[in-house]
């Protein structure tokens, strides 16, 4: 009777280690909340939203994260690199599916215009 009850034992606490040590993968787009896609929406110009519309926005979000961050790490491979950079997503991967932003790479970017000084007719740096 105790070795049975041993044996009954065992399988269970093996059975609660392969749980434990088993990862749920979730769904993350789930922790965009429906007011982070009603601010979106409300940047772009709507003024009402259907109650149907937000999965529908997290699955469009998800699909151009997805085709996104596949570009990134594709450069990144390609590089022999661990590190994803700006220069990855920004200039590469966003000037591959035609929304670059402006202002990274070194055909937009224009440095800051510098202050000029004003020569004080005195002479005197202190006012």
């Amino acid at each position: 009777m105790a070795r049975r009850f041993f044996r009954l034992q065992l399988r269970w606490l093996a059975n609660a280690y392969e749980l434990n040590d088993r990862k749920i993968t979730k769904d993350c787009i789930r922790g965009i909340m429906k007011v982070d896609d009603s601010r979106l929406a409300r940047r772009g110009g709507v003024k009402r939203i259907s109650a149907s519309i937000y999965d529908e926005i997290r699955a469009a979000l998800k699909a151009r994260l997805e085709m996104i961050l596949r570009d990134c790490v594709t450069y990144t491979e390609y590089r022999n690199a661990k590190t994803v950079t700006v220069h990855d997503v920004v200039i590469f991967a966003l000037r591959r599916i035609g929304k670059p932003i402006y202002g990274f790479d070194p055909e937009t970017w224009t440095p800051p215009k510098k202050k000029q000084q004003v020569n004080n007719p005195d002479g005197d740096d202190d006012e």
